[in-house]
Order: structure tokens, then C-alpha cells, then sequence
């Protein structure tokens, strides 16, 4: 299943880095429009739950 999802990902959005931790991952995405999409491709996969899932900004800007 973890070789299915990283492969899949890969495919489906090229340019967006991830880490997997077991069961869990990151996903680096480069804007919130992006990580809604990618979001919603795993949901609609039910690869992710949208309740157990969390968008975080790593923004210089949002670190102050």
C-alpha cells in the first residue's frame, strides 16, 4: 500500500515533495490551492480523511 501511495503521488502531482512516516505523511505544497488539491485527490481515493488532515503555512511571514 505505502509503494501504491508513493507512486501514486508522484504521477498525480510531480512536482510536490512528500515524506512518509508509516501510516502518516507530509506534503510540501507550494500553495493552499495546491494542498486543497491534493487534499481532495487523496479524499476522493480515500487516502485521507479531510477530519484527520491539517494544513500547515511554513511561511517566513507566519513565523514572527
Amino acid at each position: 500500500m505505502h509503494y501504491a501511495f508513493d507512486i501514486w503521488l508522484h504521477r498525480a502531482f510531480p512536482d510536490v515533495r512528500f515524506e512518509r512516516y508509516a501510516d502518516d505523511a507530509v506534503i510540501h505544497c507550494r500553495s493552499f490551492a495546491e494542498a486543497r488539491a491534493v487534499l481532495a485527490a487523496l479524499t476522493s481515493r480515500h487516502m485521507a480523511s479531510p477530519s484527520r488532515s491539517a494544513f500547515l503555512s511554513l511561511r517566513e511571514s507566519s513565523l514572527a
